[in-house]
């Protein structure tokens, strides 16, 4: 609407001359130039990194477009040398701001019938893309017109009269240009290609900022009119639209990966790889100001039997409250995460005692006793608490979680519903059951394992009337029992 009415200003005050406009117009080109150029690279890297063909030829159009307005500046009298033209006769400047006019259209409807083909054929991007080749094809195309524009010279005919009226052949120009510009819309619009990116359909504007300026082209009366102005403006607004929205887009891309990677979709709350990112911060924080932080392991106890008494659909709905209480029992600058099924983790920064992680932990345990609101039931549940401090226990994320978890472990030992802090010789103890583990199960691949029978004799008449089976493992030529 907006394109519209800008289009019948510029045909109604067409006849006001804004003078000689000439640096007006090297700015212009120059701004076109500068952009085009800018965006093809944005483009191809997309292109490049999503495999859609499509944004090949968005990419290459916007390079074809950018080294037109570096070429209009070399055939323009004055524009890089002053009263002097570089290249090019007298008509060549005309022609190529035509041709300047022709690319984005064209390129356009190539991209949107592209596009389209590939969300109906493979409902997906194309299968290869070749971001070299369709660069050096747009440059290679770019040069073989720019060489004949340059090499016609004065025998192109004439846009202009010398008294500046527009001849048959500039009405002849720009009506083509206006035909492809509309072809381009049209093709846009049948093809509905907004179904299958939002880039798409950023490009129907483009295509009717195009159409509008070789329409005020087609009825402006001089070159330096409001008309003329007025379609310059819309050729910039053009190549400035689509990287702009690509680029918004695109962050909106990286917003939504990162919030589905750092979030988690049942519960709302942080999840275990955005808990990481956000301890490795905390760690370089602390290590620099001398700061005390930690982390606190939470794991629900015996919540299978919550899944198995009121099924999964419910168990889910527990954990949603449950992660709820544990985010109001935390300090609003703490950040609290579900690590994996009925876990959740608190990252606790800036402590002001040590004793205060122990103090959020109590909070978070009584947030967990509350009972869990059913329509027809109220559970009750209870949890296991691990503690681990930084940087006294260590500058590592992954180290720390390790940590955290080996305290939560020793709180379910020692009976659950529980808070344990991590110290040293609980490492120990894990690390000895650890290589217990790791011997016992290599003892079982090697059939380690021998089985003795000891006799059972009723002493008042001597009789032997049953046997112990007892396992023994033989480890090294030694037989080590099940106490040992």
């Amino acid at each position: 609407a907006a394109a519209l009415l800008l289009v019948i200003f510029g045909l109604v005050a067409g006849d006001s001359s804004l003078g000689d406009a000439s640096g007006l117009m090297t700015g212009f080109n120059v701004l076109i130039a500068v952009t085009g150029l800018s965006a093809s690279f944005v483009i191809y890297a997309h292109a490049a990194a999503s495999r859609n063909r499509a944004y090949l030829a968005l990419g290459s159009t916007y390079l074809a477009v950018g080294w037109s307005a570096l070429a209009i500046l070399l055939v323009t009298p004055g524009a890089l040398v002053a009263g002097e033209q570089i290249l090019g006769g007298e008509a060549t400047a005309g022609w190529s701001m035509v041709f300047l006019h022709l690319i984005l259209p064209v390129g356009i409807g190539i991209t949107a019938a592209i596009l389209w083909r590939d969300g109906r054929i493979y409902r997906r991007p194309g299968r290869r893309t070749h971001v070299a080749i369709s660069a050096v094809t747009s440059v290679g195309v770019l040069l073989v017109v720019g060489s004949f524009l340059v090499l016609m010279g004065d025998r192109l005919p004439a846009l202009t009269t010398p008294g500046g009226e527009p001849t048959t052949a500039r009405s002849s120009a720009w009506a083509v240009a206006a035909v492809v510009s509309a072809v381009a819309l049209a093709i846009v619009l049948l093809l509905g290609n907004f179904r299958y990116s939002i880039v798409a359909g950023w490009m129907i504007g483009v295509a009717t900022l195009s159409l509008g300026a070789a329409v005020m082209n087609l009825g402006g009366p001089e070159l330096y009119s409001v008309s003329w102005l007025l379609a310059s403006l819309f050729c910039v607004v053009a190549v400035l639209l689509v990287p702009l929205m690509m680029l918004v887009q695109l962050g909106r891309v990286e917003r939504r990966a990162r919030r589905v990677a750092e979030e988690d979709s049942l519960t709302g709350l942080t999840s275990r790889a955005g808990l990481l990112a956000r301890l490795d911060h905390e760690l370089e924080r602390a290590e620099a100001l001398a700061r005390e932080g930690a982390v606190l392991w939470v794991d629900l106890d015996g919540f299978k039997a919550v899944n198995d008494q009121f099924g999964h659909a419910r168990g889910d709905d527990a954990l949603r409250q449950v992660a709820a209480r544990l985010r109001r029992a935390a300090r609003p600058s703490d950040t609290v995460a579900r690590l994996a099924g009925d876990e959740f983790g608190i990252l606790v920064a800036d402590l002001p005692e040590r004793s205060d992680a122990e103090s959020i932990a109590n909070r978070a345990l009584a947030a967990v006793h509350e009972p869990i609101l059913f329509e027809d039931a109220a559970p009750l549940l209870t949890a296991s608490i691990g503690i681990a401090h930084f940087p006294r226990e260590g500058v590592d994320a992954d180290q720390l979680m390790h940590l955290a978890d080996l305290a939560m472990y020793e709180a379910k030992h020692d009976g659950g519903d529980g808070i344990v802090t991590f110290d040293e010789p609980m490492a120990a103890r894990a690390s000895r059951v650890a290589v217990a583990r790791q011997r016992l199960a290599r003892a079982m691949r090697e059939d380690a394992f021998e089985l003795h029978y000891q006799p059972m004799t009723d002493l008042r008449n001597g009789r032997h009337f049953a046997s112990e089976a007892l396992l023994r493992w033989n480890r090294d030529g030694e037989l080590v029992s099940a106490s040992g």
